[in-house]
């Protein structure tokens, strides 16, 4: 899709493009490899849009007529590459059918000012709104997160904590690495001598590194807390497992006396006391018995039961 930025958004086609009027696209990949020379440019400008990368990383080339500007959004196999040339700013992605990229570009087709839209603008605008449109996604995380530390301190943990856990560290990892990205890019188009981020509107660039950072501080403190809760819940599994060794020891405690006293009488001697008695099995019974109440009653005082 296409859009030409006069006195508003119009969509227009691929042919339709006028080189004179800024002009916002969104393709994939694929699309991509139809137009990159009718629009400018290089097979090396197509080959970095469609390489795929081993880790989070940002790409940014600036050629003497054009910029290439890659991002990692959100997983290594989802990926947004903006080519920026004169009066033209291109979305590529892999992943075409990828929603919150997909809203990203259009709220920033609904959000720019036409009438003083500049590629650099554009830029930082769409790398706004891929960061807003990942906020609910950060509130959910922390939504979860407050409800994992309830639950370690309610001592009402589930059998998937490990696994929310480490779900809830691995979603901050990539939006801190989208943060990352999102300075990294904005200071180097700030930083750069391309004519195509010219003049005093890198300011928007600049404040855009700033909203990331601030972000990334959030994330950063997010962090800290899942660092926290799972040193609270190693902490409540020790206890557990303290009080459960705790109670088997008792236990030990209580009944080995009986261990003593059916040992004893299970050694073959003829002579032994209440051995040839006619109460002497009540009696050894009455004695376990006895034993056994009169250990759990002074554990009982003791306060260790």
């Amino acid at each position: 899709m296409f859009y030409q930025l006069e006195d508003e958004a119009v969509g227009i086609s691929a042919q339709e493009i006028n080189s004179s009027i800024l002009t916002l696209g969104y393709i994939s990949e694929k699309e991509l490899e139809k137009l990159y020379k009718p629009l400018g440019f290089s097979a090396r400008a197509y080959e970095e849009c469609v390489k795929k990368n081993s880790i989070f990383s940002s790409r940014l080339e600036l050629f003497d007529s054009y910029a290439v500007i890659r991002l990692d959004v959100d997983e290594l196999n989802c990926r947004v590459t903006l080519l920026v040339s004169k009066n033209l700013v291109l979305a590529v992605t892999n992943d075409d059918k990828k929603r919150s990229l997909r809203d990203a570009f259009m709220s920033l087709v609904s959000k720019i000012n036409c009438s003083s839209a500049t590629e650099e603008k554009a830029v930082g605008l769409f790398l706004e709104e891929i960061m807003n449109s990942r906020k609910s996604d950060l509130e959910e995380l922390q939504q979860r997160l407050n409800s994992l530390e309830e639950a370690v301190f309610g001592e009402s943990t589930e059998n998937d904590f490990n696994k929310s856990l480490l779900e809830i560290k691995n979603g901050l990892l990539c939006f801190r690495s989208l943060c990352e990205q999102v300075i990294e890019i904005c200071e180097g188009l700030a930083e750069s001598e391309n004519r195509l981020f010219d003049g005093g509107e890198k300011g928007s660039l600049k404040a855009n590194s700033a909203r990331a950072d601030r972000f990334k501080e959030k994330i950063d403190l997010l962090r800290d807390s899942v660092n926290h809760i799972w040193d609270s819940y190693q902490a409540f599994l020790d206890i557990r497992l303290n009080q459960s060794m705790k109670r088997f020891t008792l236990l030990t405690t209580v009944f080995f006396p009986i261990t003593i006293i059916v040992g004893w009488y299970g050694m073959n001697f003829k002579y032994m006391p209440e051995l040839s008695w006619k109460y002497g099995y009540a009696y050894v019974a009455a004695l376990t018995v006895a034993v056994v109440a009169a250990l759990f009653i002074w554990l009982k005082k003791r306060k260790w039961l």
